[in-house]
């Protein structure tokens, strides 16, 4: 591989329809797809994102879970243009549509929208005058709860990793989540500090978690690189006994 990577997870948000066709394409080029899935969570303080890795993308469960949060952001992206056009802001689904292309409608594209539609100056200033938490296009949406993403990923035959934790400010959460039966803790993270790769190694040592990492690639046209937080594949490894231990 040209960027020596050996393997890598597929986890797509609230999703494992791109499993399968990357396993195929990476079938005789010598790199391991683990299939996985990044699922939105909430929780009393916040939000915090849960992995799976090595589940079963054909899992019914978890693919029922999935499609009830897809559907969700749905409904409520077009909850959040009817409150727009009621404020004077109105943008069109159409819009929305061309800005996302074939990902599923979220506020970032509902910001970039009411921009190029000349309603705000920024897409900060969107979220701060209308789609942020407590203003008056603000929508909640379905979310399972990190204990309910938890076992979901086991049931479907995976681990479950706390993704980037320091990011999420859940840092606090973990000694709740172990007891959960989280998996593993995101330690090596392109967006994470040394000081705070550090504190999280010492974190994933005290509660017995695996320690992984990853790049948290979104495609070519973001700042982040493929392959920007090396992780050995000692890890891999550790997260595949894992799994065993819970069969």
């Amino acid at each position: 591989m040209a960027l020596g990577i050996r393997s890598i997870a597929l986890t797509d948000h609230d999703t494992t329809g791109g499993v399968r066709r990357a396993q195929e394409e990476a079938a005789g080029n010598n790199l391991d797809v683990i299939p996985g899935v990044e699922i939105s969570t909430d929780h009393p303080s916040g939000e915090c994102h849960i992995l799976g890795y090595f589940i079963d993308p054909d899992n019914v469960a978890l693919k029922t879970h999935l499609k009830s949060i897809r559907e969700s952001r749905q409904a409520r992206a077009r909850h959040i243009l009817a409150l727009l056009e009621q404020l004077g802001v109105p943008i069109t689904w159409e819009q929305l549509r061309a800005i996302a292309g074939p990902a599923a409608v979220a506020r970032p594209h509902i910001a970039r929208a009411l921009l190029q539609a000349g309603h705000v100056r920024t897409e900060d200033q969107a979220f701060d005058v209308y789609l942020g938490r407590d203003r008056p296009a603000f929508v909640e949406r379905y979310r399972l709860t990190p204990k309910q993403a938890i076992a979901a990923i086991h049931q479907a035959g995976g681990v479950a990793i706390l993704a980037h934790p320091a990011r999420s400010q859940a840092q606090s959460l973990v000694a709740h989540l172990a007891s959960m039966g989280l998996d593993g803790l995101e330690v090596y993270y392109a967006g994470h500090t040394p000081q705070e790769m550090a504190a999280l190694t010492d974190l994933s040592r005290r509660y017995n978690l695996v320690a992984t990492g990853g790049s948290d690639f979104h495609g070519d046209d973001v700042r982040i690189r493929l392959g920007c937080a090396p992780v050995a594949l000692e890890i891999v490894e550790a997260l595949r006994a894992r799994r065993k231990t819970r069969r």
